[in-house]
């Protein structure tokens, strides 16, 4: 697997990651060990609705994640357990280590809580800083978006008072991301360790139409079970992620494994934590294959977009390993397959009634010409999912933006189609 990573890494390293500018040594560390924040408690976000999926995920890397009420995802360990989740997570999008927890019911307490920390400590005042505010505040005197500005004003006065310049604010490529999140009165401040998001693998063209982010698309194959050992189609495949991501999980290739590590703040904020996250690549690249066990194939009725597609997958490295032809979806005929989809619907087919007669002529196909086979597809909530006419073996509610969609899973057998 050696000689595919080198030249995946020669397709990769030509994107560009942000680049942190140098902070003081062991800043952050000091100020860990200080006020004894042992063990590490790491806040996982990804898609809401996809909790339990990136749970389930963490747990079969060996990690004792916790979903919360909230719907947060939180899990207690060392820089070991944060490495591996910024390399191996094919679902996470941001990963960020709690600083502190604190009762915030209105603006004075929410001020003095962030005023008895010592951000000098945290970071130095030349590096640029963004705050974002998540979650609700139904049970505050202020509005959710109001939080960050409050948070900003204590921040820099700490700074002030402590004798430091007071850090800039940089809304596009911050050196430090923070991230409140208020829940019932209560806010968790976190600093983020990501980065660029770990969905952004790399390999998408910018400004390209694609729908489905990577790590909604590969939550989406492993929810559907996919794991490499079946024949894999996506009869819609547009510009190719949902084909590029089977790839990449039919060859055991972690999806953080070929990111420039000068790209994580974390190796920025915790000096001592490099070692370990180049540690944590190296193994991680140890069980990767040559190439997928069985094939991968997307197929689309545009050519253009489907030259974004084959493009995609030059950059991701895997052009090899997946074929895409110029196909209708309705004529599929893939027998004992993976068939992982992502419907046209929405903005992408404007009239909701053909929308709904393509899914249900495409999915009367797959029940007559894929029998033994696991169909795995992403729709929206309401009539769309009405139109598939199966029994979905099971689903799943995820929010995209402002889109409520369902993940559903089926198994195809033989037998007479009834439609619902």
């Amino acid at each position: 697997m050696l000689s595919s990573l080198t030249r995946l890494s020669s397709v990769w390293k030509e994107e560009k990651v942000e680049r942190l500018s140098p902070l003081g040594s062991r800043v952050l560390s000091e100020y860990l060990e200080e006020n004894g924040v042992s063990p590490r408690r790491f806040l996982i976000s990804s898609a809401p609705g996809l909790e339990p999926l990136l749970a389930q995920e963490l747990c079969s890397f060996g990690l004792d994640p916790r979903v919360l009420p909230s719907g947060m995802v939180t899990l207690e360990g060392g820089w070991k357990d944060a490495a591996c989740v910024l390399v191996r997570s094919r679902i996470a999008s941001r990963l960020a280590l709690s600083l502190r927890r604190f009762s915030s019911r209105n603006q004075a307490m929410l001020y003095d809580q962030i005023r008895r920390m010592n951000w000098p400590q945290i970071f130095s005042s030349d590096q640029s800083l963004f705050i974002k505010s998540t979650g609700t505040t139904q049970d505050t005197d202020f509005a959710l978006s109001y939080a960050p500005l409050r948070i900003k004003d204590a921040i820099c006065d700490e700074f002030r008072k402590r004798g430091h310049l007071r850090p800039n604010v940089d809304r596009q490529n911050p050196d430090v991301r923070l991230n409140a999140f208020f829940y019932q009165g209560r806010c968790e401040l976190s600093i983020d360790l990501t980065g660029q998001a770990l969905h952004r693998r790399g390999y998408r063209q910018d400004g390209a139409e694609a729908p489905l982010r990577e790590n909604r698309a590969a939550a989406l194959l492993l929810f559907s079970g996919y794991d490499g050992s079946r024949p894999f189609t996506d009869p819609f495949c547009g510009s190719g992620t949902l084909a590029i991501e089977a790839a990449l999980i039919a060859t055991r290739t972690p999806p953080g494994i070929l990111r420039d590590s000068a790209s994580y703040p974390l190796v920025k904020l915790v000096p001592e934590a490099k070692a370990v996250l180049e540690k944590e690549r190296t193994v991680a690249g140890e069980d990767s294959l040559d190439s997928p066990p069985r094939a991968i194939r997307g197929s689309d009725n545009s050519k253009p977009v489907l030259e974004v597609a084959r493009t995609n997958a030059r950059r991701a490295g895997v052009e090899n390993w997946v074929s895409f032809e110029h196909a209708d979806a309705r004529d599929i005929s893939a027998p004992d397959s993976w068939i992982v989809t992502n419907p046209p619907y929405g903005e992408r087919l404007e009239d909701p009634t053909a929308a709904g007669e393509l899914i249900r002529s495409f999915t009367h196909a797959v029940k007559h010409k894929c029998v033994g086979g696991r169909l795995g597809m992403v729709v929206p909530r309401g009539d769309l999912e009405k139109s598939v006419g199966l029994r979905p073996e099971k689903r799943l509610a995820v929010e995209s933006g402002s889109m409520r969609l369902r993940y559903l899973c089926y198994v195809i057998q033989a037998g007479r189609f009834v439609g619902r």
